[in-house]
């Protein structure tokens, strides 16, 4: 079975969970960032990493996932800044679920990343009471993923 790793990161976060991934594989494997990837047909499977963004995958992750075939055989991974049992994960994981209709989707893993002090900044802010709400919780992330 021929495997992809694509991933999609802006603070590592992504990548360090990608590495994993790849070393925990076995058989044959690529793992490449979504922006270097030229070619994606013939593989078996295609696992997928992104940040999550707003409540759903970054912008060149969709864009990634709107280019792969019907029926492709994808697994999901995704780095954000919440809690992982915060009821706000479950609509992010469903909004990327959606996303990924169109293929073969085998599942979804999502973990806690740091969130960057300049988008921590950023959120606080924000008119948005709710990204003011999420900036605020930066030094809870730090270390993350672990």
């Amino acid at each position: 079975m021929k495997t992809l790793i694509s991933f999609s990161t802006k603070t590592g976060n992504t990548r360090r969970l990608a590495q994993e991934i790849f070393n925990s594989i076995r058989g044959e494997k690529v793992l490449n960032e979504i922006e270097d990837i030229q070619e994606f047909n013939g593989f078996d499977l295609i696992y997928i990493g992104f940040p999550i963004h707003n409540f759903e995958p970054s912008k060149d992750a969709k864009d990634f996932i709107g280019k792969l075939e019907e029926n492709q055989k994808v697994v999901l991974f995704a780095t954000h800044a919440m809690q992982t049992d915060s009821p706000m994960n479950n609509k992010q994981i469903e909004n990327c679920k959606k996303i990924a209709g169109h293929l073969n989707f085998l599942g979804i893993y999502t973990c806690r990343g740091e969130l960057s002090e300049s988008a921590a900044g950023k959120m606080i802010k924000s008119d948005n009471p709710q990204m003011q709400f999420f900036g605020k919780m930066r030094k809870q992330t730090i270390g993350h993923p672990n």
